[in-house]
């Protein structure tokens, strides 16, 4: 497929999408990579423990760029403050 008919596909989808399917198709753009990537994560992520600082994040759930809650077998948080200085 030539460069103008992808950028073509793209500015379609981008035209008739919704924020979440626009979000989907920046993030395609510039990681096509997302899904060849998904291994990784898999074997990093599978069945472990893991400590996020700040609370959960939208990144880290499914579909999203880095999946890792899906496959982590725990996540614990922590907040040091209750508000931001």
């Amino acid at each position: 497929m030539t460069v103008s008919a992808r950028a073509l596909i793209f500015f379609r989808r981008l035209r008739d999408a919704d924020a979440r399917k626009l979000t989907s198709a920046v993030c395609q753009r510039f990681w096509p990579d997302r899904a060849g990537q998904a291994q990784a994560i898999h074997n990093a992520t599978h069945d472990r423990v893991g400590l996020e600082i700040g609370g959960s994040s939208r990144v880290f759930m499914r579909g999203e760029i880095l999946p890792v809650y899906p496959h982590a077998a725990r996540i614990d948080n922590v907040n040091f403050a209750s508000q931001t200085a």
